[in-house]
């Protein structure tokens, strides 16, 4: 079975289109979870009215993505754990496409084709790639869908708005930082995921439709603190060391153009606070460096292969 798993903040419009194209799924082993960040609106009212099916789990208060889904995680039935944002609309083959890639494929989770929702065929995501220079990408984000992406691939993660896990993973790295409250807490785990050894498989035909950003407004200033912030989280708890020296230039040239972006966008002071708050949980993220890479499963050069390098 699988337990598909839906964070939600006042997304009661939202789950107006989400839950009805769950519920008309071709595959129908599945239960969903609808995890609630302390919702002001009637999201939780609405949604035992209307899907009396749906198991919610009410947070008192707004406790962020990874909180929010590793409570339902840890609730979940299956073994396998969709993840699933609530301003999606997935197609009536995403659950058949993902259970069938995991069940045919040497693979533990993989990631969905994200399209932006009403932007005639848009890519939102084609999985999540990492570059030389720290910095997680969505592939083929904002280019038009002219199938340039039609093949299964392996990435080096998915993006948690729309994806799927083998219940296992978990067991071995544990679940979603919640020290990551917002945005690339996704890429950490990928990243955990990928040096212990685990595989994340690109299925193109699981589709999913994304509005995007609208339960967090596109260059919000918390969102540029949490960018800031977890990029550098990401890079101390998981870049091995050996590959830190050997692309640190990269490193800091990325993140001189990060900072040179916000800049010019009048959110530089967000970002360096991010930057600040990254400092400040330091020594916490090198004790969690500590164990992740002596729990470390494969070489130094094929975590230098799976780097994304035409950024260079």
């Amino acid at each position: 079975m699988i337990s598909v798993i839906i964070p939600n903040w006042n997304g009661m419009n939202l789950l107006k289109d989400c839950l009805p194209s769950l519920k008309n799924q071709t595959y129908q082993d599945f239960e969903i979870i609808l995890v609630d960040n302390g919702s002001t609106d009637s999201s939780v009212e609405w949604t035992r009215m209307n899907y009396p099916e749906v198991r919610i789990i009410e947070l008192k208060e707004n406790m962020g993505f990874s909180k929010a889904v590793n409570c339902g995680i840890k609730e979940a039935k299956g073994d396998l754990i969709a993840l699933l944002n609530n301003d999606t609309i997935a197609d009536s083959n995403w659950l058949f496409e993902l259970n069938k890639a995991l069940s045919t494929h040497q693979v533990d989770f993989c990631a969905s084709k994200v399209l932006f929702l009403g932007k005639d065929n848009l890519i939102n995501s084609c999985g999540d790639s990492y570059g030389v220079d720290g910095r997680a990408r969505n592939i083929g984000f904002r280019e038009k869908d002219n199938g340039q992406y039609r093949e299964k691939r392996l990435v080096f993660g998915a993006s948690a708005c729309a994806s799927i896990y083998k219940r296992s993973l978990f067991n071995k790295i544990g679940l979603f930082d919640p020290d990551f409250f917002l945005v690339y807490e996704d890429v950490d785990f990928s990243f955990r995921a990928q040096l212990a050894g685990f595989k994340c498989l690109y299925v193109p035909e699981a589709r999913v439709y994304h509005l995007y950003s609208v339960t967090r407004r596109l260059l919000d200033h918390m969102d540029v603190y949490y960018i800031a912030k977890n990029n550098l989280n990401v890079l101390v708890k998981n870049m091995p060391s050996q590959l830190f020296m050997k692309y640190l230039f990269f490193i800091l040239k990325g993140q001189i153009r990060e900072a040179t972006y916000f800049s010019s966008n009048g959110y530089l002071r967000y970002f360096l606070w991010g930057k600040i708050g990254a400092l400040f949980q330091l020594f916490k993220m090198l004790y969690k460096r500590g164990r992740i890479q002596a729990k470390r499963e494969v070489s130094i050069e094929y975590i230098d292969s799976i780097l994304e390098k035409n950024i260079l």
